[in-house]
């Protein structure tokens, strides 16, 4: 069962990163040129979470991220 949680310290940001650059280059493939795409790297997006984890939310399924959505760091 998935459980949705803010994302917290111990979280594996590389990994919830590397979920949300393949979610959007799988969402905008085709929307997007693909040069734009190849340039979303898990690197971009954990950066920006790890500064500020509890701004995102992220499901989990035994313990590893399926999903992870940023929230506006001030909410």
């Amino acid at each position: 069962m998935a459980v949705v949680r803010p994302l917290c310290a111990q979280d594996d940001f590389d990994e919830v990163g590397n979920v949300y650059a393949e979610s959007w280059k799988a969402c905008y493939r085709g929307l997007l040129p693909q040069a734009v795409l190849d340039k979303w790297t898990h690197d971009r997006w954990s950066g920006m979470v790890r500064a500020a984890p509890s701004a995102s939310l992220g499901a989990f399924e035994d313990g590893r991220p399926m999903f992870q959505y940023y929230k506006d760091a001030g909410q």
